[in-house]
């Protein structure tokens, strides 16, 4: 029984390849193909962009947590510009280690 549904999902995946390979054949006579892969390719840097502005504000909420938690507190409005970064940079921190010393 194992065997015929393995049969059966080979059957479906090779016509679904040669059903890709006859569109970019077709697509590669029409053009179509070469705007389509900008077209990707537009989409991947879009998608990379969200990322890194997602891992962005995920590691800024890291550090305003960090702020929080040792009661480090902006005395201005508006965070993360040039002026809160270089007051990040001046905040002075025990380097103190949490061993056995």
């Amino acid at each position: 029984m194992e065997g015929q549904f393995l049969i059966t999902q080979l059957a479906a995946l090779l016509k679904q390849r040669a059903a890709q390979h006859c569109f970019r054949r077709q697509a590669r006579a029409t053009g179509f193909l070469d705007a389509m892969c900008g077209t990707l390719a537009m989409r991947d840097l879009v998608r990379a962009r969200a990322a890194a502005v997602e891992t962005l504000r995920v590691y800024r909420q890291h550090v305003s947590a960090l702020m929080l938690k040792h009661g480090r507190i902006y005395p201005r409005r508006k965070g993360w510009s040039m002026r809160y970064l270089r007051w990040l940079q001046e905040q002075p921190f025990d380097h103190r280690t949490s061993g056995n010393s």
